[in-house]
């Protein structure tokens, strides 16, 4: 997809959950109306020429995008008539998705990307008033099995990665046999945390054997993604996968009301990093988040999968004071346990 601006379209920053990781606000006024709308097909030709793109793919954001379903399908019918538009993707924790939404996603080719964090969910994912929101996800169980919904996001933190095989049993008999796991890169991860990680890492890698072993057929993103980035080197030594995981700046944009583009979800809100005013598109700021995003780390120059990290997310790593870019340590060594593991794992 690399012809392909991604944006994600924040169609609200209101949520049906309260996640303690979340770094939209839940505010109230900031939902995707007609005139912001207008003003995107308006100025997205010229922010495809500005990033030297043919077309864009649309994923659409929140908050919790289904509180805003009239909206969805406004759009998807306005963007189906534009020759630059390439696709969708609904990100969704799940819970007002029922057979209506399931059916007219199908029919439209809306893939659907599910958060759910399993035996976490209560600790990490209450509902908006406080309750429990597994019970929820328990009701909706029949549901997604009928539509075949068997992945998910799953957010790892320190406070969580005594459990990570237990949570990973769970998930697969709740139906997720595609496990995709993030981490939480706002908190800090100490060099215990990192410790105890690599431990339970490698008895999810003998889980994770075993299960495929016995047939259980399943997949885990930490381990599948080394072994693929290599086979991808193998064929093309120059591929650069220093963006893979964070499109800011370079690869995605996000827009929010009212009529504002981002370089990502986590800067909506800052106006400094608003990058353009209406139909005024700037240009100079552009520039300066491309400039920053390709920024390299000396620490790369030494570490044994400088060819396949993807580094951390910038608006992390940003020192914005200086617009420079500083080097995320403790992301870097959980990629360095994730990447050992998964070697070992693979040569047994």
């Amino acid at each position: 997809m690399n012809n392909i601006l991604q944006i994600e379209l924040i169609l609200t920053q209101k949520c049906n959950l309260s996640c303690n990781y979340c770094y939209i606000l839940n505010n109230e006024n900031f939902d995707i109306d007609y005139d912001d709308m207008n003003l995107f097909k308006e100025i997205i030709p010229e922010i495809l020429k500005l990033y030297q793109k043919n077309k864009y793919f649309i994923n659409y954001f929140g908050g919790e995008p289904l509180l805003k379903w009239d909206m969805i399908k406004y759009i998807n019918n306005e963007l189906n008539c534009d020759k630059n538009y390439s696709g969708a993707t609904l990100f969704t924790n799940g819970l007002l998705l029922d057979e209506e939404k399931f059916q007219y996603l199908i029919k439209n080719n809306i893939n659907i990307s599910l958060s759910f964090d399993g035996i976490w969910n209560d600790d990490n994912r209450s509902l908006i008033s406080r309750e429990s929101s597994l019970q929820h996800y328990n009701k909706k169980f029949e549901l997604f099995k009928k539509y075949n919904l068997n992945s998910c996001s799953i957010t790892v933190n320190p406070n969580n990665i005594e459990t990570i095989v237990e949570n990973f049993e769970f998930l697969y008999n709740f139906g997720i046999i595609n496990q995709i796991y993030r981490f939480n890169e706002d908190l800090v991860w100490t060099n215990s945390d990192v410790k105890r990680f690599r431990i339970k890492l490698f008895e999810l890698s003998k889980k994770y054997l075993k299960y495929n072993k016995e047939n259980k057929k399943c997949n885990i993103n930490l381990f599948n993604d080394t072994i693929l980035k290599e086979n991808i080197l193998n064929n093309d030594p120059n591929f650069d996968f220093k963006n893979g995981h964070c499109f800011a700046g370079l690869n995605g944009l996000s827009f929010s009301h009212p009529g504002i583009f981002y370089p990502c979800a986590r800067f909506i809100n800052d106006n400094f990093f608003q990058l353009n005013n209406n139909k005024k598109i700037n240009i100079e700021l552009i520039n300066k988040i491309k400039n920053i995003k390709q920024q390299k780390f000396i620490e790369c120059n030494v570490c044994q999968i400088k060819s396949t990290c993807d580094c951390g997310c910038l608006y992390v790593e940003l020192d914005k004071k200086n617009l420079t870019r500083k080097s995320n340590k403790h992301i870097c060594l959980i990629n360095n346990v994730i990447y050992n593991i998964s070697r070992n794992m693979y040569t047994e």
